[in-house]
């Protein structure tokens, strides 16, 4: 039995993407310039600088106050060899940290950006930083735009190279190694552990899969077929060179590659293939929340049952497609949400959790809902910690059962022997006196927090296939829900 869940289209949705100019249709400037959506980024030590280099007009890139002429593109940048030595890693409660360091951002400025003041783009981008703080960090000289102090009300235009040096302090992920499957000339399969992002994002940068597989394994320079979202596990499948890069999106393209992931849900999941149709939308691209809308991108994905315990089945999920939050905005669509998925199986969703697209409320409504569970999970705070409040989220019951969970992963022994590896050394942990975070107190994030029941546990080819084992929460014997 094949149960479809799908959704019709408008046929007028595409008209907001584009414009009428010159007697012809165009894409929309800032709808072309969203295309870049990654942000640009270098890092500036003390032993080197490096020199950022600015489009020129023969790179058909968007100059001025002029639209785009062709879909614009900005080169990334190769980071210095020895950017990721700019600090180290430190293992603490179960966690790997990273010592404070000094890093500049760069940042060409990007569609949804354009003709917003400096000043409106932090206190909407950037909200921890208010705008007294972001006015004196103008004034130390640590926020520019195209090298020079810029004030608040400055129009941000085409091609404005904006740059931030700050005081990094990343957040603390799970402290585990990072299993490696298969490795040759030219491809690395790996076993990502779960609240690890793949690559550089937010608060997190030397705490990524990219940056401790350079600095443990030294094997960098990865190209990237696709990504995990940061608390779920499982297969990456990387290129070493550029031409098996090429040959795996090619293969991609014309569908001949099946991924198969795993998780657990709450209920009993239906008898037979369920597939799920609807589009997703980003809701937020920030905090990176999407949403079932008939506004969003195709996006398909397969499930079938497994087993089921009494209380929560575990589920094969297929994508046929590869948006983000895919399989987690499908299952909660459908009434099935991860068991532990804090985000998509929660009322800030409404009361029924998004099931079936309802979502309670207004999405203005839901988004600042969201950005304030979004602010809560950060594990920032600016008054003192209580002890005994600290001490009653490592006694929980639930950590007790994540451990359990997480045993294919990590562990006390190997936290111990990673600790012996990263011992800490309080000389490394420097505080800069303009620094709003040094003057903050970090929450250590325990295990139940640092993953969900969702693991990519297969990818194949017809000429290769590569799986992880089976995580022991997928099984019928777990009960710990």
């Amino acid at each position: 039995m094949i149960v479809n869940y799908s959704c019709r289209y408008s046929p007028w949705n595409w008209i907001k993407h584009f414009v009428f100019r010159n007697n012809t249709w165009a894409m929309n400037a800032t709808v072309a310039k969203r295309k870049i959506e990654d942000e640009t980024e270098t890092v500036v030590t003390k032993s080197s600088m490096l020199e950022v280099q600015q489009p020129t007009n023969d790179q058909d890139t968007i100059i001025g106050d002029q639209p785009p002429t062709k879909k614009s593109r900005i080169r990334k940048m190769d980071l210095p060899k020895e950017s990721l030595d700019c600090s180290d890693y430190y293992i603490e409660n179960g966690n790997r940290k990273v010592y404070p360091y000094h890093y500049t951002y760069h940042s060409y400025c990007k569609g949804r950006w354009l003709g917003k003041t400096l000043g409106d783009l932090f206190a909407e981008e950037f909200r921890a930083l208010t705008p007294e703080i972001t006015a004196f960090r103008i004034e130390k000289g640590f926020l520019k735009v195209n090298g020079q102090p810029a004030p608040l009300d400055y129009q941000l235009k085409y091609n404005d190279l904006i740059t931030h040096r700050i005081h990094r302090h990343e957040l603390p992920v799970l402290a585990a190694p990072i299993p490696i499957i298969y490795s040759d000339d030219d491809l690395l399969v790996i076993d990502k552990p779960p609240s690890l992002p793949v690559h550089a994002c937010g608060k997190f940068r030397l705490n990524s899969i990219i940056s401790v597989l350079e600095k443990e394994q030294k094997i960098k320079d990865l190209h990237l077929l696709h990504r995990l979202d940061r608390l779920t596990s499982g297969i990456m499948v990387m290129a070493k060179t550029k031409a098996r890069a090429q040959k795996l999106h090619e293969q991609m393209r014309n569908r001949e590659l099946h991924k198969e992931y795993v998780c657990r849900v709450v209920g009993h999941f239906p008898d037979g293939t369920i597939e799920c149709d609807q589009p997703i939308e980003t809701l937020d691209h920030r905090i990176g929340i999407c949403i079932a809308s008939p506004d969003g991108k195709p996006s398909t994905t397969k499930f079938t049952r497994l087993n089921y315990n009494g209380k929560s089945s575990t589920v094969l999920a297929q994508p046929m497609t590869g948006r983000m939050h895919q399989i987690r905005v499908h299952l909660q669509y459908l009434g099935y949400p991860i068991v532990n998925d804090t985000f998509y199986n929660s009322t800030v969703f409404g009361e029924k959790k998004g099931f079936n697209g309802d979502l309670g409320k207004s999405r203005e409504q839901l988004l600042k809902d969201l950005e304030e569970a979004h602010a809560k999970s950060i594990y920032i705070c600016n008054q003192p910690i209580d002890p005994c409040e600290q001490q009653a989220r490592i006694n929980d019951e639930r950590n007790s059962y994540a451990l359990k969970a997480l045993e294919h992963y990590t562990s006390q022994s190997i936290w111990n022997e990673l600790k012996s590896s990263y011992v800490f050394d309080s000389s490394k942990y420097e505080k800069d006196p303009d620094c709003n975070e040094c003057r903050n107190e970090m929450v250590d994030p325990v295990a139940y927090e640092q993953f969900i029941y969702l693991h990519a546990l297969r990818y194949q080819h017809k000429e290769w296939s590569f799986e992880t084992q089976t995580p022991v929460w997928a099984k019928d014997t777990w009960t710990f829900d």
